[in-house]
């Protein structure tokens, strides 16, 4: 009903103008002249005006915060033991174990994916970074529809995931991005290469992924539309053997761990410029499912989200 009252406006005002554009030409001179074109100037000068004071910048900010279990001593992550139910607590540490792998095996040769860090400065810009290639790879799985069932000692387990519905998205191929991805360390992963290159991502037409090292950002950027920033800050971490007690690690290795704690930042700014075109409604709802995507997964049972 609103679209064809919407429809049906559009047609009298160009009818309205067209009328009112014929009858200048057709009546056209100086007297004509001197009175339209400061009423035009005016006119026109007041709609601007008005348009401007409607349209308001908008942003957002929220955190949460996660914890990592580091193997200080002997420079790894340790993952869960397979007999060990993974639930939402210890998702993140899992995946992050997976991904974070820095000595593997390629073509019958060991192959090493990066430096091992000499230090807890080294090992946070580590945790930092992927983190941040962590939740990239989350908003690309999460933008298509998913189930899966998974069997371990303990029993089975299954997930089923709807992504969200918006207007204005498009797939992108993986091999789009590849130049921003290569500053991941893990893209000298010879899987986490092949996996972005037959991956596709949905974002807005004209989203630029941005990858920003040296202050731990993951931007998300479409011109005069939005900036979709998350940033990671270290918390500290713990001294040895100190971990979360949902995280059953052998006491052999939990020893030698540490608790390393990070604050996601979340922050958003919406342009001014588009504040009231209808596809940044549909970004704003895109986004806030995004920061809640990522916060149900990042933000367990002992972080707080803010």
């Amino acid at each position: 009903m609103y679209r064809i009252i919407f429809y049906l406006v559009v047609i009298c005002l160009v009818l309205l103008i067209s009328i009112t554009i014929f009858l200048v030409i057709l009546n056209w001179n100086d007297k004509v002249k001197n009175t339209l074109l400061p009423i035009l100037l005016i006119g026109t000068a007041t709609t601007l005006a008005t348009v401007l004071l409607l349209l308001r910048d908008s942003k957002s900010e929220s955190s949460i915060v996660t914890s990592i279990v580091y193997n200080v001593d002997d420079k790894y992550i340790p993952n869960i033991p397979f007999d060990e139910k993974i639930d939402n607590s210890k998702k993140l540490q899992d995946i992050i174990a997976s991904t974070g792998i820095n000595k593997i095996t390629f073509k019958d040769k060991p192959l090493i994916i990066y430096d091992t860090p000499k230090n807890i400065n080294e090992i946070q810009n580590l945790l930092k970074e992927l983190i941040l290639y962590q939740n990239l790879k989350l908003i690309a799985d999460i933008q298509y529809h998913q189930i899966g069932v998974s069997q371990y000692t303990w029993g089975v387990d299954t997930f089923i995931h709807e992504p969200i519905k918006v207007k204005g998205l498009v797939h992108y191929k993986g091999t789009e991005f590849l130049d921003e991805l290569n500053k991941f360390r893990f893209l000298k992963n010879p899987s986490e290469k092949f996996g972005w290159e037959r991956k596709s991502i949905k974002l807005p037409k004209g989203t630029k992924i941005i990858f920003d090292k040296d202050n731990s950002k993951l931007i998300l950027k479409k011109n005069y539309y939005f900036e979709f920033e998350i940033m990671v800050k270290p918390f500290g971490s713990t001294g040895k053997g100190n971990i979360p007690a949902t995280l059953k690690i052998p006491k052999e290795i939990k020893d030698k761990c540490s608790t390393f704690t990070f604050q996601l930042n979340f922050k958003v700014n919406y342009d001014k410029l588009t504040a009231g075109n209808w596809k940044k409604e549909e970004y704003e709802k895109w986004i806030d499912w995004i920061i809640e995507q990522i916060s149900n997964q990042f933000s367990d049972e002992f972080s707080n989200s803010t």
